[in-house]
């Protein structure tokens, strides 16, 4: 969205291609470092893309815009496109159009990222609910709003509405009918020929990519594997808090060898660190990431979603870290591996995501029974205990949101 933002407005800039972890790729540290600086805020943790770095201003330190939709409205304010339009009215009815474009590009997401086949009938309720609803919006402004059939959202002006529906349209043609038996454009006349019109558009044309493109690098998320019970001999149990059918929840490791015993033994397609920033900067931890991502491990995905018990306690970021932990452990590939300094937090972590995908909303009882069954002892720190509860409370009220 931003990239084609700045396609439309004829801005100079220089792109560099950032790895997502729910792609299988890795994300460079010294970017998540610098969304952290410019905005301490659990959101920037995890190193949110698209970004726009902005050139320097005199004394001022690096200054970033993140979000696709902060960063694309930035463009528009700055360069004065003419994507939003002058009248309050069409402008109400663009950012309508953005917000259900949002809605739609998550219930795509959600489907795709599933990874129990069985579970897919509310995704794909869900899918099919948004995109009817997207249609039958277009429709209903060229119809009744403005007169006026299109080529385009508000008819003949191209619009932020465009350029935030013109890329999800584009990528999920491609990748729902192929990764889960979906078609998005198929039955929705007014979706089908908007696409139509933003393939003819050069700037559009600047930043499509090919089918294939997109099938391999949603083909990770969307793997589905089937999930086999972990049998792990003694010296590698006594470095786990719990296994879970092929959810390990890592205790402390204190050398290269135990990292070594759980790879070598347990083969993890994933590895997931709840360690807080500067402890997974340690002398003390640091090696543990090292190690899991020897050249000798290709087939590790390693993923760091930072954790410091210090930090929690506030309803909103507890909620906000939840939905990235879930939505981690959801697309992660089987057997994983949960990991932070002593399995209480990574049971923590645990306990939530399973309370979650058990189906339907989240409770926070389910939670304590998933700790007594497996022993966890993340209710004896009242800070974790907390964070479950304000999780499962969010969890609760969007049971589709990973």
């Amino acid at each position: 969205r931003v990239w084609l933002a700045l396609e439309e407005a004829g801005v100079s800039f220089r792109k560099e291609i950032i790895g997502l972890k729910v792609f299988g790729e890795e994300k460079p540290q010294d970017y998540v470092d610098r969304c952290v600086a410019a905005y301490p805020t659990a959101a920037a943790r995890i190193g949110p893309v698209p970004a726009l770095l902005l050139p320097s201003s005199g004394s001022q330190s690096e200054r970033l815009v993140l979000g696709s939709r902060t960063a694309a409205q930035f463009v528009e304010d700055s360069f004065h496109a003419g994507l939003m339009p002058g009248d309050p009215w069409r402008q109400s009815l663009v950012r309508t159009v953005m917000d259900e474009a949002d809605k739609l590009c998550a219930a795509a997401n959600a489907l795709v990222a599933n990874k129990n086949e069985h579970t897919d009938k509310p995704y794909r309720a869900a899918l099919r609910a948004a995109a009817d609803d997207m249609n039958a919006l277009v429709a209903h402004i060229q119809n009744k709003h403005i007169g006026d059939s299109g080529p385009y959202v508000l008819g003949q002006s191209y619009t932020m509405a465009d350029i935030f529906l013109a890329p999800v349209l584009d990528r999920f043609r491609f990748v729902l009918p192929e990764l889960r038996s979906v078609e998005l454009l198929d039955g929705r006349e007014s979706l089908a020929e908007l696409m139509k019109s933003y393939e003819a558009r050069p700037a559009f044309q600047r930043i499509a990519q090919s089918k294939d493109f997109y099938l391999k690098g949603y083909s990770y998320k969307a793997r589905r594997t089937e999930s086999q019970p972990i049998a792990l001999p003694e010296d590698v149990a006594a470095l786990a808090v719990a296994v879970e059918k092929d959810v390990i929840i890592a205790k402390v490791l204190d050398s290269k060898d135990d990292v070594d015993k759980i790879v070598n033994t347990v083969a993890p397609r994933a590895w997931v660190s709840v360690l807080s920033d500067d402890e997974q900067r340690s002398d003390k931890f640091s090696f543990i990431r090292d190690r899991v991502l020897e050249e000798s491990n290709p087939h590790v995905f390693y993923s760091h979603v930072p954790l410091a018990a210090a930090a929690l306690g506030d309803e909103l970021g507890d909620a906000e870290l939840a939905f990235e932990l879930v939505r981690t452990l959801s697309q992660a590939p089987r057997p994983v591996v949960i990991q932070c300094a002593t399995g209480r937090r990574a049971g923590a972590v645990y306990s939530l995501y399973h309370a979650h995908a058990a189906g339907g909303a989240a409770k926070m009882s389910d939670a304590i029974a998933d700790a007594d069954r497996l022993k966890l002892a993340w209710r004896e720190v009242p800070k974790l205990q907390t964070f479950v509860e304000h999780g499962v409370i969010a969890l609760s009220h969007t049971p589709e949101c990973c």
